[in-house]
């Protein structure tokens, strides 16, 4: 998983189109079921066995921009939260500092699916939406100074 660029994130709803974020991932979604808006792209391949599953999903909830996320893994292994010898593809610190570039600010963090789940927010140029970025992560070879990003959401709403 590759930080994300300036020009590939989100700061105002057209960012967070379906378009948009085939575009930035590289890849094509394929419908979760007939009729509805969305998608996910399941085993794009990566390095030395590892791969990434991809989903956008269409507004729900009143959210105003839609859920969708990246996540690895290794298909018929452990979770990377499982698995004491798993690699750091992206640090938290990273991730963080990519986030922070872009205008997010970091709020809470909490225990989550046996790692630990960041929050990042920041409000579009107009005010009118707060987007939302989650970090969700593991420790990578047992020590807490390597704390690696597995998965990261993004959304919306109306603040």
């Amino acid at each position: 998983m590759q930080p994300p660029s300036n020009s590939a994130s989100l700061r105002e709803t057209t960012d967070a189109s379906e378009d948009a974020f085939t575009k930035a991932m590289k890849i094509t979604l394929m419908p979760i079921e007939p009729g509805r808006a969305g998608g996910k792209a399941e085993n794009q391949p990566m390095i030395d066995g590892y791969a990434f599953h991809a989903s956008y999903g269409g507004l729900t909830g009143g959210m105003k921009v839609p859920y969708h996320g990246i996540s690895v893994f290794r298909p018929g292994e452990k979770p990377l939260t499982d698995d004491p010898h798993a690699p750091c593809f992206w640090t938290s610190a990273a991730a963080g500092e990519a986030l922070a570039a872009t205008g997010y600010m970091r709020g809470g963090e909490r225990a989550f699916q046996r790692g630990r789940l960041q929050q990042y927010r920041r409000t579009s140029s107009d005010g009118g939406t707060v987007f939302y970025a989650d970090l969700l992560t593991y420790v990578a070879g047992g020590t807490a100074a390597d704390t690696c990003v597995y998965e990261v959401r993004f959304a919306g709403d109306v603040p």
